[in-house]
C-alpha cells in the first residue's frame, strides 16, 4: 500500500466518481480502477459500490476513508512542520478563533506560549464556527479556541477541553429606553427591536427567553453574521441583543453599552480548546495546549475584574 493509493481512494469517495477523481489526479481512470480493486483485495472486502448517485463506500469503505484521510492530513501537515523547521523555527502551531476569543483571548495566549517556548511560530484564523471545524478536520488547524454552542457537531471525532464558562446577556445602548429599568420583564423584551446574529446556538439561547409559540415570537428589525456590524448598530439604534459578556467588555465600562437585567435568563457558555481527537500532537502543539488553559483562565479573570 503506497501513499497514491490512500490519495485516490480518497479522491473517489469525496467526488463520487471515477473520472472526475481521474481528472483531478491527473491518471487514467484504468489506473485509479485497478488502485482500488488492488485496496480491495488486500483488504478483502468491498470498498465502493455504484449507485444512481454515483460511487459511495460500502459500510467497510467508510471505515478505510476515514483512516485514510487522517493519514493524508497528517502527511500534509508533516510536510509543512519540515518546511517551518527548515526556516529556523522551532515549531508551528495553526489556531483558529472567532470574535472575542481572536482578540480577548488568543493574544494572551501565544503571548504566555512564546515566552515559555521561544522559536515557535504561528498562524492564525478568523472564522465562524462552522468554517473553522470544516478546517479543523482538513488538517489546516491544530486547535480552535472556541466557545461551545449548543448544537455544535461534534461527531465524535474532536476532543473539547473547556477552560471556562462565559456569560450570554441582552445588551443594549445606555440611552434605550430599558437600560434605564432596573429589572426588565418578558413583554419589555417582546415589545422591543433586536439586531440577532444567524447562529444555531444563539437561536436555542432566543427559545429560552421566548418560547417557540405564535405568542412569543421574537421582534426582530435586523439579522447579521459580523459581530462587529452588530456592536455598531446597537450603539446607533435602539435595539437588543444577545452578547456574549466578554465580548463587549470595553464598551460595558465605557458606558456605550449595557448589560439589561433580566433574572430569568442567565445561561453559561462553555469556552475551550477544540482539537482533533485522533491527531498525535507536535512538541510545539503541545506547549501551546498546556499553556493555553492557564492563559485563557488568567485572561478571563482580568476580563472580569
Amino acid at each position: 500500500m503506497n501513499i497514491n493509493q490512500l490519495r485516490y481512494f480518497v479522491a473517489v469517495v469525496d467526488l463520487g466518481s471515477y473520472r472526475k477523481a481521474a481528472e483531478l489526479l491527473s491518471v487514467s481512470q484504468p489506473a485509479l480502477s485497478n488502485s482500488i480493486r488492488t485496496l480491495e483485495e488486500a483488504f478483502q472486502v468491498p470498498l465502493l459500490e455504484r449507485g444512481k448517485g454515483g460511487v459511495k463506500p460500502t459500510a467497510y469503505g467508510t471505515t478505510v476513508y476515514h483512516f485514510f484521510k487522517s493519514a493524508l492530513d497528517s502527511m500534509k501537515r508533516a510536510r509543512k512542520e519540515v518546511e517551518f523547521l527548515k526556516k529556523g523555527a522551532k515549531g508551528h502551531v495553526a489556531v483558529g478563533a472567532p470574535t472575542g476569543m481572536i482578540d480577548q483571548l488568543l493574544p494572551g495566549i501565544i503571548t504566555k506560549v512564546s515566552s515559555r517556548e521561544s522559536g515557535l511560530t504561528f498562524s492564525v484564523k478568523y472564522g465562524y464556527l462552522n468554517d473553522l471545524l470544516t478546517s479543523l478536520r482538513r488538517g489546516e488547524l491544530d486547535f480552535l479556541l472556541t466557545p461551545y454552542w449548543p448544537g455544535t457537531d461534534l461527531s465524535g471525532d474532536l476532543k473539547f477541553e473547556k477552560y471556562l464558562d462565559l456569560r450570554i446577556s441582552i445588551y443594549a445602548r445606555s440611552e434605550h429606553p430599558l437600560a434605564r429599568k432596573a429589572l426588565v420583564s418578558l413583554d419589555d423584551l417582546l415589545a422591543a427591536r433586536w439586531i440577532l446574529p444567524e447562529s444555531a446556538g444563539m437561536r436555542t439561547f432566543l427559545k429560552q427567553i421566548f418560547g417557540d409559540g405564535p405568542d412569543t415570537a421574537v421582534n426582530w428589525s435586523i439579522t447579521h453574521d459580523y459581530p462587529p456590524f452588530m456592536i455598531r448598530m446597537l450603539m446607533g439604534l435602539d435595539l437588543l441583543s444577545l452578547i456574549p459578556d466578554y465580548t463587549v467588555s470595553e464598551w460595558v465600562k465605557s458606558g456605550a453599552l449595557r448589560r439589561l437585567n433580566y433574572p430569568a435568563f442567565a445561561p453559561k457558555l462553555s469556552a475551550g480548546l477544540l482539537s482533533v481527537a485522533s491527531r498525535s500532537l507536535t512538541p510545539a502543539m503541545r506547549v501551546f495546549a498546556d499553556t493555553a488553559g492557564v492563559a485563557a483562565r488568567e485572561m478571563a479573570r482580568r476580563l472580569k475584574g
